[in-house]
């Protein structure tokens, strides 16, 4: 049987059903769980996962600590969190999921997304839920599930407001590159997440997520994801990384469309390596100089993998995604950047 047809016949034991969906998670959410469609917000239409969107899932109930890095226009980082937070609500009654963002807007819209993907559940898995009196960024379910979420970055100066006295299974911090005093941040939320898991250990799946996209290089904070995730790619940080990259996304007519069309806008070459191509490049029209380079950077449809330029000490200095057939010692006379 394929799993709509084991789940009809499991309808008259929630325990069967339960087990079920727990060992099918990505049938669970392409089958069951509903978005707004793209093209009209009032219509839902059924989800199929990218590759690198049911990675992040799975990598979550493995309970494995994750930091994904995306094109910012198109990589469905967010979505994946969301779906993940919804399917866990669901599965895992009790369970504490914990979202935070760079304001309380973009956390409520989180909030607003999870709680729509449960309202289009199935009657049968579907939770009831309200606020919490004068809290409204806490939402209580009656299977004892909770998602709460946060503003963060008006809490920089006194972060262990956010963290006080909570359970905490899955924690999802999004924008990661420009939260302020991040490292700090990522400190308190490591140390709240591992006094959960040393309570309730096997009980529930717990990930700390971290969700980003490159960045300009500007700023302490922004210096310190891009170190994070090169430490990351060489297996020397406890995260998995995964890379949402649009050309492995989406077909290749639209990534050339929205290409063009960025490109048309802006006429800035720098800004699509770094929203579209994943490359963190330091904020200095000097850096690049080489039109060539960046024109081959941006029309070549090769193979792309991760390239770290180093310095003479090993340490990394920006990260690009280069192709195979460009000349890679070409890029040893671009300007080094001291990462701190």
């Amino acid at each position: 049987m394929n799993f709509l047809e084991e789940l009809k016949a499991s309808l008259d034991n929630r325990d069967k059903i339960y087990n079920l969906i727990r060992q099918h998670p990505i049938d669970t959410i392409e089958n069951l769980f509903l978005l707004p469609s793209p093209n009209d917000d009032s219509k839902r239409v059924r989800i199929t996962l990218n590759r690198a969107q049911k990675q992040l899932i799975t990598y979550a109930l493995q309970s494995k600590d994750i930091f994904a890095l995306g094109s910012t226009q198109i990589a469905g980082k967010t979505t994946a969190a969301a779906l993940l937070a919804a399917y866990v609500i669901i599965a895992y009654p009790g369970i504490q999921v914990y979202y935070l963002s760079l304001k309380d807007e973009l956390a409520m819209d989180f909030q607003s997304r999870v709680l729509k993907i449960i309202d289009s559940c199935v009657p049968v898995l579907r939770p009831n839920y309200k606020r919490q009196i004068n809290q409204n960024k806490v939402v209580l379910f009656d299977n004892t599930s909770v998602l709460r979420v946060s503003g963060i970055n008006k809490h920089y100066k006194d972060p262990n407001y956010l963290f006080k006295q909570l359970t905490v299974h899955i924690l999802i911090m999004d924008e990661f590159a420009n939260i302020k005093q991040n490292a700090r941040m990522l400190e308190l939320a490591t140390t709240r997440l591992a006094a959960s898991r040393s309570m309730l250990k096997g009980v529930y799946p717990s990930s700390l997520i971290l969700l980003s996209n490159a960045v300009a290089l500007t700023s302490e904070e922004s210096r310190f994801a891009f170190k994070l995730w090169y430490d990351t790619t060489r297996n020397e940080t406890a995260y998995s990384p995964i890379l949402f990259y649009y050309r492995d996304l989406i077909p290749e007519q639209e990534a050339e469309r929205y290409i063009y069309e960025e490109y048309k806008r802006t006429r800035n070459k720098r800004q699509i390596l770094i929203n579209y191509e994943c490359m963190f490049l330091p904020d200095n029209d000097s850096f690049i100089d080489d039109d060539d380079i960046l024109n081959q950077l941006i029309q070549n449809k090769s193979t792309v993998y991760q390239y770290f330029i180093e310095d003479e000490n090993g340490e990394p200095i920006v990260m690009l995604n280069a192709y195979k057939d460009i000349n890679l010692y070409r890029f040893q006379t671009l300007s080094t950047l001291e990462l701190t």
